[in-house]
C-alpha cells in the first residue's frame, strides 16, 4: 500500500499516548461482551416468556415478540460494533475515522432497538385494549413490558462507552 506523504502512518490514525489505547481496548472488551451476552439472554427470554402476560392469547402478541427478539438482537449490535472496536486503538494510535463509524453505528443500533422495543409495547398494550376478553394490566403484562425495556437499557451503556473512546481534543 502506497502511503501519501512518506511517513508510514495514516492521516486517520491519531497519536494517544500507550495507557490510553490499552483502556480503550480494555473498556471494548469488557463492556462490549457483555452486552452481547446480556441480550442473548433478554432475546431469549423474550421468546420463553411470551405467555406470561394476560395479553398472550391475542395474535398480535407474536408481533410484540417478534419487536422484542429484534431489540435485542438491534441491542446485541451495538455490543458487536464496541467489542468489535478494540481493533482501532493500536499501539500508540488510535484510529478516528474507524471510531466515528463505530459511533455512528452503535447509536444508529441503538435507535433501531429503541424503535422495536416501542412497537413491542404498544402492541401489548393496543391487546388491553380489546374487549373480547378483557385481559388485566397485571404483573405479567408489567414484567414482560420490562423485559422489553432491557435491551435498549442495556445497549444505551454500550453507546455511551462507544461514545466516550475518544479522547477530548478530537470531538
Amino acid at each position: 500500500m502506497i502511503l501519501p506523504g512518506g511517513s508510514g502512518i495514516p492521516q486517520w490514525y491519531q497519536p494517544v499516548p500507550p495507557e490510553f489505547a490499552g483502556r480503550v481496548r480494555s473498556r471494548c472488551t469488557t463492556v462490549g461482551v457483555p452486552v452481547v451476552l446480556a441480550d442473548v439472554v433478554f432475546g431469549v427470554l423474550v421468546v420463553v416468556l411470551r405467555d406470561v402476560p394476560s395479553t398472550s392469547y391475542h395474535l398480535f402478541h407474536t408481533g410484540a415478540v417478534g419487536a422484542g427478539v429484534l431489540s435485542a438482537f438491534f441491542s446485541s449490535l451495538v455490543g458487536f460494533t464496541l467489542a468489535g472496536s478494540r481493533s482501532y486503538a493500536r499501539g500508540d494510535r488510535l484510529n478516528m475515522t474507524g471510531l466515528g463509524i463505530a459511533r455512528r453505528t452503535s447509536l444508529a443500533m441503538w435507535v433501531f432497538s429503541v424503535v422495536c422495543t416501542a412497537i413491542g409495547w404498544s402492541i401489548t398494550f393496543m391487546t388491553l385494549l380489546r374487549p373480547a376478553r378483557a385481559p388485566t394490566l397485571g404483573g405479567g403484562v408489567v414484567a414482560y413490558a420490562a423485559l422489553l425495556a432491557a435491551p435498549p437499557l442495556v445497549g444505551l451503556v454500550a453507546v455511551a462507552v462507544t461514545r466516550s473512546l475518544a479522547p477530548r481534543s478530537s470531538r
